[in-house]
């Protein structure tokens, strides 16, 4: 054996080598590959989106508002696109929209009749 080999307990190699399902995509990947939420904010921004896309894999891990829960992996690129502020507005703004159209409230055409 050289100095310089370094050698992995098996335990921790079982730890590394262990495969976690991320919370959004569902994929399973080596737990170096997943993140999970740092602070309350970075959970509040991650339940936000959940709420608004109605997606209850995240929503049923809330405990409390500023309680992170324990044992919540997601893929960076995954948490990116689903917490686009975009797509969330966007969501949003569907979700508005059936409410503000009426048969009544429909905008009229401005054009006029000229008679011609």
């Amino acid at each position: 054996m050289d100095q310089d080999e370094v050698i992995i307990p098996k335990k921790r190699l079982r730890a590394a080598e262990q495969k976690i399902k991320c919370i959004i995509c569902g994929e399973n990947a080596q737990q170096v590959e997943l993140t999970s939420p740092k602070d309350a904010g970075s959970w509040q921004t991650l339940l936000r989106a959940a709420e608004v896309k109605n997606f209850t894999p995240i929503i049923n891990l809330s405990v409390s508002e500023n309680e992170v829960p324990k044992y919540i992996f997601y893929h960076r690129q995954c948490r990116s696109t689903f917490t686009l502020k975009k797509s969330i507005d966007a969501i949003l703004k569907q979700q508005e929209e059936p409410n503000k159209m009426c048969s009544d409230d429909r905008r009229k055409s401005q054009r006029q009749f000229t008679g011609i």
